[in-house]
């Protein structure tokens, strides 16, 4: 796509999100008519006190999922709204990030940062439409994907990203682009000026990472680290990684040689992937349920499937989005 394309196809997006923007409210989830009560925060705070799951829900089973909801991994059907709305939300033990668009200021997001009852501690704002979000384990650190033109991951190539990382604990920015970073293939330098970060997942440890690069056609799975501001690539065809809690394994978009993607699973020890029984071209980053089943948003639904390609997909959840699971220590 030439640079004339790209710029006349972002253009007409931005126009088409601008006209829509009394649809989307920003912080007031009430009277959204859904069926799950915005909780008190007595309520809320008994919930995230115990494992639980964080994801979106709506009205309908069509959505749009935009609301925020929690539910005890004990029992699903004590779901309940938090009183946020969000276009993605990323959650850990100590809190987490939600981004919104905001067409009333043109093609931007806000992030605001939350403690782990949903109380709003600091926000701070980025370019383009937000598409991903995740949080690191420890809480400190945050990450939120944005297209800046383009908006679809469909066509290699014909998309731009930026992957910011945020400081939930001051709110500031630590890393506008991991454009900046040292990129090492094969153990050379390759910092292509084409090349586009997206789907970040964080270590236990808070400064190292996991996300995919994109440049050209390719896509390539990477191991980054906030200090030292370096990044190398680890395998190729991944999308949208999400690593394990045993951070031996990560789960992922693998692109088929038709053009759809397929769930996958790599062993990061010994290189051998596995494809998930899940076997829809689906677009999500998968999260992890614990250690051997994996969780993803498709057809107004959050599904769950094993890590290890057995079995089958079920639903987990109706009228659901973007799932996180907590656990509290």
């Amino acid at each position: 796509m030439s640079e004339r394309r790209r710029i006349l196809v972002f253009a007409v997006l931005v126009t088409l999100i601008a006209g829509s923007a009394g649809a989307f409210l920003v912080w007031n989830a009430r009277g959204s008519g859904t069926d799950a009560a915005v909780a008190d925060r007595a309520s809320i705070l008994e919930i995230v006190s115990v494992p639980h799951i964080v994801f979106l829900t709506g009205g309908s089973e069509k959505g749009p999922f935009d609301h925020v909801a929690i539910a005890p991994l004990t029992d699903l059907s004590e779901r309940a709204e938090v009183g946020i709305v969000c276009d993605r939300i990323g959650m850990a033990a100590a809190g987490g990030i939600c981004i919104r668009h905001r067409t009333a200021l043109g093609v931007e997001y806000r992030a605001t940062f939350v403690d782990n009852s949903f109380s709003i501690r600091g926000s701070s704002s980025g370019p383009g439409i937000p598409s991903r979000a995740r949080t690191s384990p420890d809480g400190r650190y945050a990450a939120a994907t944005s297209f800046v033109t383009g908006d679809s991951y469909l066509v290699p190539g014909e998309f731009s990203t930026t992957s910011t990382i945020y400081d939930m604990r001051t709110g500031r920015v630590v890393e506008r682009t991991l454009e900046r970073f040292a990129v090492i293939r094969d153990g050379q330098r390759f910092e292509p000026r084409d090349r586009n970060f997206w789907g970040v997942t964080f270590a236990k440890d808070g400064r190292t990472f996991f996300a995919t690069m994109g440049t050209g056609e390719h896509t390539y799975l990477v191991h980054g680290d906030l200090g030292t501001r370096r990044i190398e690539t680890v395998q190729r065809n991944v999308e949208c990684p999400s690593l394990s809690p045993d951070e031996r394994r990560v789960a992922y978009k693998k692109r088929r040689a038709d053009g759809a993607w397929r769930f996958t699973v790599l062993d990061l020890d010994s290189g051998r992937e596995t494809a998930l029984a899940e076997t829809r071209s689906i677009d999500d980053q998968l999260a992890w349920l614990d250690s051997d089943r994996v969780l993803y948003g498709a057809a107004g639904k959050v599904w769950v499937t094993r890590a290890d390609g057995r079995g089958k997909p079920r639903v987990l959840l109706r009228r659901a989005d973007s799932p996180t699971v907590v656990r509290p220590a």
